[in-house]
């Protein structure tokens, strides 16, 4: 309904409040649900074979409007070295990348954002995701990934749960990583994780695996 060329813009205006207080909505319970798993300690690793460049070109056409909408631009880069084929909790994967390029894109007002792919051995994969945001003060980034918690900065938005991170954290970890930030008032803000993975062969039929 957005892209139709008849609509005015006060319902152009109507139509996007409306999606992003489903979005807001949707992300709410979700991570309610989440952090209420993990709590009672429900939460497990749900492992399969993915195509991982299909996932990273997902996230990428996901974000890009966004982006696009913000004069933002989006950069994945993925090492050739990094397999296309592997096996962890996709869901995990993907909704820690989200979760990130959510906040991203929600606190960078101008510059680019980069999601970077590395092997860093076998078995481990490193993702980054930058931004050219605001920063964060040294003082907040001991607390980031408490839950409930959010910067100044993120409280300023008067979006978001304060959850994101936090749950993210436990994912990273379930997928046996750890995830940290670097950060500088003015200069932007690095995340960056990684995880266990296991190399599968490629298959004909990614949908199949």
């Amino acid at each position: 309904m957005t892209r139709s060329q008849t609509l005015s813009q006060e319902q152009r205006e109507n139509l996007n409040i409306i999606s992003r207080s489903g979005e807001h909505l949707l992300t709410l319970i979700n991570q309610v649900l989440d952090l209420s798993k993990i709590e009672a300690g429900h939460m497990s690793l749900n492992e399969k074979n993915f195509d991982l460049y299909r996932l990273l070109d997902e996230l990428l056409d996901m974000f890009q409007l966004k982006a696009d909408d913000k004069h933002l631009q989006l950069l994945f880069e993925r090492q050739a070295s990094v397999p296309q084929y592997i096996r962890t909790d996709e869901i995990k994967l993907r909704q820690v990348l989200i979760n990130l390029l959510n906040n991203a894109l929600k606190f960078t007002n101008e510059g680019t954002i980069y999601v970077r792919i590395k092997p860093l051995e076998t078995d481990k994969l490193m993702f980054e995701v930058q931004d050219t945001g605001p920063g964060i003060a040294s003082a907040e980034l001991n607390k980031l990934f408490k839950a409930f918690v959010q910067t100044q900065t993120g409280q300023q938005t008067q979006e978001g749960t304060g959850l994101g991170l936090a749950i993210s954290r436990q994912f990273v970890q379930y997928m046996g990583g750890d995830i940290q930030v670097e950060s500088e008032e003015g200069r932007g803000t690095t995340f960056k994780f990684d995880i266990r993975i296991k190399l599968i062969e490629a298959v004909a039929e990614p949908d199949e695996l």
